[in-house]
């Protein structure tokens, strides 16, 4: 099982639904959302695709990144807005993160806010006691346990069923500007535990946990595509960017197009470590027929391509 931890902005969004519409096998996913932007049009489109193809789907109704950042009253309202969307799809999963603020309370508050329906937990540096994560396991309402960035003590992290417990962390190396990106570096092995230490693994695809908002002009473009390593079976990244790193000199479009051209020839020559998708796909495309969509759809790209790439491996397609 697998399940990427998404910042809800729009490349994220939509690499999701792209993954709906497309009719995509996607045994084995189990993705969550936060919600960063306070307009939940966006947001609700994604609930809605994966509600009605019957997809789980995890949705974090505390969110504090971003417009939710201590700010009670917009998280307030995006649980409301969203309680219809929750209501109508069995498959969308509430989620609530425990923090080093929250109480026992707090978290029987949120169970009674989802009567009757399968909720996830999420433990981000709990203040919880052993004995009151113990007695929260027993509640069958709680389908998950979702640990983020190893913050969890050991006696805490030993009162959750491994069966119920997906490991999430950060193993993306963000730097700071595209051009900083270069060659290829170990991802993460972790995988290899699904099914045994844990129930999935999750991660925070190839934008990292760090939310950056916006962005100007690039001095570079770039393109992280993760493979399986042939030797190892292991998840590597491999970095692709533009020739140009001056964001004085050349167009965005030029740039793209000279990191796609490098990352097409290595696809092509390692079929059997990258895979293939409709996301490498896509660069083949623009690569053939010159052309562009946007930097934005550059990330999409990304995410779906190490969506779909995570799951060839662990449902051992790749």
């Amino acid at each position: 099982m697998y399940s990427p931890y998404l910042y809800a902005r729009a490349s994220e969004l939509l690499a999701l639904r792209s993954l709906i519409s497309e009719k995509t096998d996607l045994t084995g996913l189990l993705p969550v959302i936060e919600p960063v932007i306070s307009d939940t049009s966006g947001i609700h489109r994604c609930m809605d695709a994966f509600g009605n193809d019957k997809k789980p789907l995890i949705v974090v109704t505390n969110p504090n990144q971003h417009q939710y950042l201590n700010n009670l009253a917009t998280q307030a309202n995006f649980v409301k807005v969203s309680q219809n969307l929750f209501n109508s799809h069995t498959t969308l999963l509430p989620g609530y993160c425990i923090g080093s603020t929250t109480t026992q309370k707090d978290v029987g508050a949120f169970l009674n806010q989802y009567p009757g329906k399968n909720v996830v937990l999420l433990y981000n540096n709990p203040a919880l006691s052993e004995v009151q994560i113990q007695t929260n396991v027993t509640f069958n309402q709680i389908l998950f346990h979702v640990v983020l960035n190893d913050k969890i003590s050991t006696a805490q992290l030993s009162k959750l069923p491994k069966n119920k417990t997906i490991i999430t962390q950060d193993f993306f190396n963000k730097l700071d500007r595209n051009t900083d990106y270069s060659g290829k570096e170990f991802f993460t092995d972790k995988h290899k535990s699904v099914g045994k230490d844990f129930y999935a693994i999750g991660d925070y695809t190839i934008t990292g946990k760090k939310l950056e908002m916006g962005g100007g002009k690039p001095g570079a473009v770039a393109s992280h595509i993760t493979y399986k390593n042939s030797n190892t079976s292991d998840i590597w990244v491999e970095h692709f960017v533009s020739d140009e790193t001056d964001r004085n000199i050349s167009d965005a479009e030029t740039k793209f197009l000279e990191m796609a051209r490098k990352l097409v020839r290595q696809v092509r020559s390692l079929p059997a470590e990258f895979g293939w998708n409709s996301s490498l796909k896509a660069y083949d495309d623009h690569v053939n027929q010159s052309t562009w969509s946007g930097l934005p759809k550059n990330k999409e790209y990304q995410i779906k391509h190490h969506i779909n790439l995570m799951l060839d491996v662990l449902n051992k397609r790749l």
